[in-house]
């Protein structure tokens, strides 16, 4: 089964003018992931054995570039076809549907266990693919691209989605 990029039945809002899941030209909006991908987690693109697929994007020492959050299921409707929930994690062979994050957008994205975010935290990427507090936010050593606007009110118990805005 094709995946659909909208819902028929779903109102979009976005700044962007046409918030679709990412679709450039050489069109890798759906690749097979090649570790388990958690929705909210910040993904890249990477050549396996000639083949471009998704992964967990590395840590923040490494964000340059684009940057793309692996999407809920509902967006491939994957919770009415295959019987798995929204928050389930993409499998290895899974095609996992991401959102490209341009400086400006709002999205969900994925933080762990014990992590404590207060409001406009600057935030980078984890190993994991989820966001962290940054630890250097000076010019020189910069890799917040990211704030919170949320405040988790502490420590979370589970690991949670916060809303984000990439501001650089």
């Amino acid at each position: 089964m094709a995946l659909a990029l909208r819902d028929p039945n779903t109102i979009w809002l976005s700044t962007d003018p046409s918030p679709t899941l990412w679709d450039s030209a050489t069109d890798h909006a759906y690749k097979a992931a090649v570790a388990p991908i958690t929705p909210g987690s910040m993904v890249q693109l990477v050549d396996t054995a000639g083949d471009l697929t998704w992964v967990l994007h590395p840590d923040g020492t490494a964000q340059q570039g684009e940057f793309f959050v692996a999407v809920e299921r509902t967006f491939t409707n994957a919770d009415t076809t295959d019987g798995l929930a929204i928050e389930e994690p993409y499998a290895i062979g899974d095609t996992v549907a991401v959102m490209a994050v341009r400086t400006g957008d709002t999205f969900l994205a994925r933080i762990d266990n014990g992590i404590d975010v207060p409001l406009a935290t600057r935030l980078s990427i984890a190993a994991s693919g989820f966001m962290i507090p940054a630890a250097a936010t000076t010019p020189a050593a910069n890799t917040a691209f990211f704030k919170s606007l949320i405040d988790t009110g502490g420590a979370v118990g589970a690991p949670t989605h916060i809303r984000v805005f990439r501001f650089h």
